[in-house]
């Protein structure tokens, strides 16, 4: 599997959904109420699994630790679940979204790459959407991975189902009941306000900035090695 190939296929796609678009833009007045919407719902699957590619792929770039040095710089590969400081801003200049979007997209699907695989195939399927996947991922804030896994496989095979609005409050019980422990320490630290520093933006940018220009220009990779996240 190469990007070639995928940016091939993804493209073939993007034409196809187009075609039907433009269809439905200049015939859909034929179409009933009720065969109206059961398409628009169709084509929410459809727009669920695109949403999945999004973030697989994400998730795969995410990996990729960048770090500047001397002599250029040099990447580090971690396992699906690391998210580099520069990945939303690396993916919102490929997709042309905000940073704090493309942040989201990246941050999910890394995470649930790598605590909820079950939950992530559904999204992949088209069976349910991002904010239901994100509602899971929401609930289960502070437990870590083995306890993640825990809730996803109890929870997952019922996700299609459940009205999304009702999916944090269950996700929540699950989770205190898995993992009450870790549940109750994340209240706590929640209720103490603790938030977490990060580079400033304005260094962000100009950091990836000078990483694509190194890229596109031919300079060379250093230090890489693979390395579990």
């Amino acid at each position: 599997m190469d990007r070639g190939t995928i940016s091939s296929r993804i493209a073939a796609l993007r034409t196809e959904c187009a075609r039907l678009g433009r269809e439905l833009v200049a015939s859909g007045q034929g179409l009933s109420s009720e065969d109206a919407f059961a398409l628009a719902g169709e084509a929410q699957g459809l727009a669920n699994s695109a949403d999945a590619l999004v973030a697989v792929s994400a998730a795969w770039g995410a990996r990729f630790e960048t770090r500047l040095a001397g002599d250029g710089p040099a990447e580090r590969v971690h396992s699906v679940g690391f998210v580099d400081g520069m990945s939303g801003v690396m993916f919102c200049l490929e997709a042309g979204l905000t940073e704090g979007v493309a942040g989201r997209k990246v941050t999910l699907g890394a995470v649930l790459g790598q605590r909820f695989p079950r939950t992530r195939d559904l999204l992949v399927d088209g069976a349910v959407g991002t904010i239901t996947a994100q509602k899971v991922v929401d609930a289960c804030a502070g437990l870590d991975v083995e306890a993640c896994g825990r809730v996803d496989a109890e929870l997952a095979p019922r996700l299609p189902g459940p009205d999304p609005a009702r999916v944090m409050s269950e996700a929540r019980r699950v989770a205190t009941r898995v993992a009450a422990d870790q549940v109750a320490a994340h209240v706590a630290l929640t209720k103490q306000g603790r938030r977490g520093g990060g580079v400033p933006r304005c260094g962000r940018v100009e950091r990836v900035v000078r990483v694509l220009a190194d890229r596109h220009l031919g300079g060379d990779v250093v230090g890489g090695g693979a390395a579990r996240g």
